[in-house]
C-alpha cells in the first residue's frame, strides 16, 4: 500500500518539526522536515481545492534554504497534482537526510495515484492533528 503518515511535534506556537513515514510497495523510509505551523495549516486548507489545475499543484515542502530562499537540500517535500484529463491525481513525496560528518545521504521517493476523496480524508486527518486531536495524518492511496 502507498502511503505517506506525518506527526508534527511542535517546538514552540509557531513552529516544529514535521516527522513522515512513507511507504511505496515493498519501499519505506522515513525523514523529517521544519516547518511554520502556518505553513502546514495553510497547506492543509489547500488540498480541499476542487478541481487542482497542473497550474496550482499543490507543494509542501523543507530542507535547507539558501539566501535567495531556494531550497539547497530538500528533507521533505509533497506534491498533489493533476495527471492526464480524467480527474485523476498524483501525490509524489521526497524524503531525504544527509549527515554531514559523513557527507553520506539517504532518500525516497515515491509517486501513487490519489483520489478528491483521499485528499478529503487526508485534509480532515491534517487538520485533526494539527489541532491535537489525532496522533497522526496519513493520506493513503484508495484501494482499487
Amino acid at each position: 500500500m502507498n502511503s505517506v503518515s506525518i506527526i508534527y511535534t511542535p517546538e514552540d506556537e509557531w513552529h516544529g518539526e514535521l516527522a513522515a513515514k512513507l511507504s511505496g510497495g515493498e519501499f519505506t523510509g522515513r525523514g523529517s522536515a521544519w516547518f511554520n505551523v502556518s505553513e502546514l495549516l495553510e497547506f492543509a486548507r489547500s488540498i480541499g481545492a476542487y478541481p487542482i489545475e497542473a497550474s496550482s499543484a499543490l507543494l509542501l515542502e523543507s530542507g535547507y534554504w539558501n539566501d535567495e530562499r531556494t531550497l539547497d537540500q530538500v528533507h521533505f517535500r509533497m506534491k498533489i497534482k493533476p495527471v492526464g484529463k480524467r480527474g485523476m491525481l498524483s501525490a509524489s513525496v521526497h524524503l531525504s537526510a544527509t549527515e554531514n560528518s559523513t557527507d553520506s545521504s539517504r532518500e525516497i521517493r515515491v509517486e501513487f495515484p490519489v483520489t478528491y476523496g483521499d485528499l478529503a480524508n487526508f485534509q480532515s486527518s491534517l487538520l485533526s492533528h494539527l489541532n491535537g486531536h489525532a496522533a497522526e495524518a496519513t493520506l493513503e492511496q484508495s484501494r482499487s
